[in-house]
């Protein structure tokens, strides 16, 4: 009942806020593990079902070690030439793309819910839509690395990987509604990002834009959850200086 009106419960990436704004705030992210999905043609559906196959909510779990994976918040989505430039494919995690079943439990229809889109980087291919799955932070490439996802079926639109999401600093603005305004949401934020600002010190703060431009979309809620409920981020990478 709660996630009608917005409450997220899932994990969520750790961050630091380094400096707060009146619409957006400056963050740094840590370091994390993804799963991605890259398609050659936007489908949310297609994208979706083989993430959330990946990680055992609407089949058994697509991968080596049929490990059920916990959902976590928010589900990142992009363009391959507009922001998944630097994220890096895991060494030695094969491509595999998983295909899904039929809902399994209560807990998995309700970890379904709040997958939406992430991302991931598949190389240079320019104009690939990409969601991603951040794991839980109990994964690491070192100590913990995620099972491998289980190649049970190809597409020549469709790749899974496992990437790791280096640490990155950017500048996020929160809005609710329709998640499909980011467009607009983006120019806002890239304008706003232009102008002077002060520290909480009062002293004059530049705030660049890294080029190439790399913006995220997150999504954090299930489709049911009232628009004016619903967390939307978009986040573009910056530098402090």
């Amino acid at each position: 009942m709660g996630s009608a009106f917005g409450v997220i419960s899932e994990e969520t990436p750790a961050y630091e806020v380094l400096q707060r704004f009146e619409n957006y705030e400056i963050r740094r992210y840590e370091p994390r593990v993804a799963v991605q999905v890259a398609m050659n043609h936007a489908n949310d559906s297609t994208a979706f079902k083989t993430l959330a196959g990946y990680i055992g909510v609407m089949s058994s779990p697509r991968n080596e070690r049929s490990e059920a994976i916990a959902m976590t918040a928010p589900v990142v989505s992009s363009t391959s030439s507009s922001s998944l430039i630097g994220m890096k494919p895991s060494t030695g995690v094969a491509d595999a793309a998983s295909s899904s079943a039929a809902p399994r439990t209560t807990q998995n229809k309700q970890q379904q819910s709040t997958l939406s889109e992430k991302k991931v980087d598949v190389g240079p291919q320019d104009d690939q839509h990409l969601m991603q799955f951040v794991l839980p932070k109990i994964y690491d490439m070192t100590n913990h690395p995620p099972p491998k996802p289980t190649p049970t079926w190809s597409s020549p639109n469709l790749s899974t990987a496992i990437v790791e999401r280096p640490e990155r600093t950017f500048a996020v603005h929160t809005f609710s509604g329709r998640w499909t305004s980011f467009e607009e949401q983006k120019r806002e934020l890239l304008r706003w990002l232009k102008e002077e600002k002060e520290d909480d010190s009062g002293n004059m703060l530049k705030i660049k834009v890294k080029q190439p431009l790399h913006f995220e979309v997150y999504r954090y809620n299930p489709p049911w959850t009232l628009p004016m409920f619903r967390t939307n981020e978009v986040a573009i990478e910056v530098e402090l200086t």
